[in-house]
């Protein structure tokens, strides 16, 4: 890739990056691994960085590990803010949120600008075992003997079956949604090099958009749709994007109006949602119209993590998805605000802004608002890959080769004028 080695990519920063997708919501890494993962991965990797801080520093660079922890710090005081105005918070549930942001920051900073990259062939390699899986399931059902994950899914551990999805491809994570939301949040990641990323590794990415297809979800696919006419409006330069810019534009008003899962899902969500009068709903819209009674009620601070105070207002929601009664699915982004208030947005944004002083401020408001768009499917916030976007290097870096050949050529017109001035 242009701006990384792949050879400078290690085994050991691949390993880091797995087990970080198998922290950031993989069925069987939920189902068969103790809750405190989050604890006990933050806790070693803090007491690997403490015993050789020195050499970490230097490779990382410090103001790097400065920036996180600052950004933890400002995490805290919000904790401390929400406790003092309600009167209570969850400390455990707190120790969690924050170890997620050390697993996932820890990661990203120690593999810097290799992580997407890394992240970018782990996907695809990923892909292509859930789609081999997927086409068998096309022929056998959801029900094809895997290790049982609870009630609702089976498991390969690579690959995930959900027994009420026939069609939709679940791959690594715990639903369809979140598997194509992932794959529309690595396209976001690498939008000043989509052109490129496609002219080297068309077939990877081929693969990946077959696997994204395979999702059927609503959300990605919106997100998805919304990314290539962003890009080709402003960031494509040549006037093939004359061609391509209304050709996307015709390809997804014509899959909006023909699959079901997207049309007539939203249609029937939206009348559904607003004949429900602010009361609880499972679906986006109708989530999302709910939360606005709580977002009302602690705008800057939010409601906490803990369901005593996230629904302290209808508690019979949280008996009800206790139950299993009605589905935890929520909008992810509503829900943010509702649990940490529009100061966690701030900050997120602020770090995100000022790590990444080389990307032009309209590409990265453009980043945060697709971000936005893609949450209102899934709550990406409970995981660690989601929690350190801030901390991730969006900017496209220069090939250090390049580099040295333009201050070689600068060097060579110095010598140059140099040896006519003293010629005459």
């Amino acid at each position: 890739m242009r701006n990384v080695d792949i050879k400078r990519i290690s085994l050991i920063d691949y390993f880091l990056v797995l087990l970080m997708l198998f922290m950031s919501g993989n069925i069987a890494f939920s189902y068969y691994v103790t809750k405190w993962c989050y604890v006990i991965f933050a806790f070693l990797m803090i007491v690997i960085y403490l015993s050789d801080s020195k050499r970490l520093n230097r490779k990382i660079g410090y103001h790097h590990v400065r920036r996180l922890l600052f950004f933890i710090l400002c995490l805290v005081i919000l904790f401390v803010c929400q406790t003092v105005v309600l009167g209570w918070n969850s400390f455990s549930g707190i120790v969690n949120f924050l170890c997620k942001i050390i697993v996932g920051g820890g990661v990203v900073l120690y593999l810097r600008e290799r992580f997407k990259y890394a992240l970018f062939n782990i996907m695809y390699y990923i892909s292509i075992v859930c789609l081999i899986f997927w086409c068998i399931q096309l022929f056998t059902g959801p029900n094809m003997g895997l290790l049982p994950a609870g009630r609702e899914y089976q498991t390969a551990i690579i690959f995930h079956t959900r027994l009420r999805e026939n069609i939709r491809n679940c791959g690594f994570f715990w639903e369809p949604g979140a598997y194509g939301g992932y794959l529309v949040l690595l396209l976001l990641l690498f939008y000043n090099d989509l052109a490129y990323l496609f002219k080297c590794h068309r077939g990877k990415c081929v693969v990946l958009l077959i696997a994204l297809i395979s999702t059927m979800s609503t959300s990605a696919y919106i997100v998805f749709g919304l990314t290539l006419i962003w890009y080709f409006t402003f960031k494509m330069k040549n006037n093939l994007k004359y061609i391509l810019l209304p050709l996307s534009v015709g390809v997804a008003l014509w899959a909006y109006y023909s699959f079901d899962f997207l049309s007539t899902k939203i249609d029937r969500q939206t009348i559904q949602s607003l004949s429900m009068d602010g009361e609880y709903s499972s679906n986006r819209l109708g989530s999302l119209l709910f939360d606005l009674h709580y977002i009302q009620k602690h705008p800057l601070v939010g409601n906490g993590l803990h369901e005593r105070t996230r629904y302290a207002d209808h508690m019979y929601v949280f008996e009800m998805i206790s139950s299993g009664e009605v589905a935890n699915t929520g909008n992810g982004f509503s829900e943010s605000i509702v649990k940490f208030g529009f100061l966690f947005w701030g900050i997120f944004i602020y770090f995100l802004f000022t790590g990444n002083k080389k990307v032009q401020k309209p590409d990265l408001i453009s980043f945060v608002i697709l971000f936005c768009v893609l949450l209102n499917g899934e709550m990406f916030f409970n995981y660690p890959l989601a929690l350190s976007i801030p901390m991730m290097r969006l900017a496209t870096r220069k090939k250090r080769k390049k580099v040295i050949i333009s201050l070689m050529v600068q060097k060579e017109k110095n010598q140059r004028m140099m040896s006519h001035l003293f010629a005459e």
